[in-house]
C-alpha cells in the first residue's frame, strides 16, 4: 500500500483490503525450490534437441510407431522430479501456480536455429491428483488437458478406447 492509499477514507481502505489475498511473501525456501524446479524443466531437453540425429530419430520414432510397437526403451530421457511437501496453508499450491504461469503456454515453433522447424511444444501442464487416485484416471486427465491446449485432437477418445493402462502409459510417452 503506498501513502496515498492510506490518507484515503475509511470505506476505501476497507475495500482495499481484499488486496491483502493476493499478496505472496516469498519465504526462502521458495528460491530453491524454483531453481530446483527450473532445472527440471531444462535438463528435460537436454536429449531433445529437436536437429541432432538422435533428437530426428526420437522424434520418427515417436511419429511412425503404432501403440502395440512402440519401443519406449529405445528413447533416452533426462527428465528429472521434484516433491514440494509442507503443511496446509504453508504455499505449496502458490508456489506451484506462480511458478509455472509463464509455462502454461503453446509455443508454436517455425524454426530453430535458422533451420526450418514446424512444432508445437506444451512446456508444462497442471494436473490435479483425481479424486479417485487411479493411474487411468491421472491418463484421462493429461489427455483431457492436452485436447483442450492443442484445439481436441482427440487424445481423450484414444485413450478411452485403450483399456489396458501399460498401452495407455504408451500413448501417454507418446503424446
Amino acid at each position: 500500500f503506498t501513502k496515498h492509499d492510506r490518507r484515503q477514507g475509511d470505506l476505501i481502505r476497507i475495500g482495499e483490503l481484499s488486496r491483502l489475498g493476493s499478496l505472496v511473501y516469498p519465504f526462502a525456501e521458495y528460491r530453491r525450490a524454483a531453481t530446483n524446479a527450473t532445472l527440471n524443466i531444462r535438463e528435460a531437453y537436454v536429449c531433445r534437441n529437436p536437429m541432432t540425429l538422435d533428437g530426428r530419430k526420437r522424434r520418427h520414432l515417436i511419429g511412425t510407431s503404432k501403440l502395440d510397437e512402440f519401443p519406449i526403451h529405445a528413447i533416452r530421457s533426462t527428465a528429472l522430479g521434484q516433491l514440494l511437501m509442507g503443511v496446509t496453508g504453508s504455499g505449496k499450491t502458490t508456489f506451484g501456480g506462480g511458478f509455472a504461469a509463464p509455462y502454461l503456454t503453446v509455443i508454436e515453433h517455425s524454426e530453430y536455429r535458422g533451420a526450418p522447424f514446424k512444432c508445437r511444444q506444451i512446456p508444462m501442464i497442471a494436473m490435479a491428483v483425481s479424486h479417485d487416485a487411479t493411474l487411468q484416471s491421472f491418463c484421462l486427465q493429461f489427455f483431457e488437458i492436452i485436447d483442450s491446449i492443442l484445439g481436441n485432437t482427440h487424445y481423450l477418445h484414444e485413450a478411452k478406447t485403450v483399456r489396458n493402462i501399460a498401452k495407455m502409459a504408451l500413448l501417454l510417452h507418446r503424446v
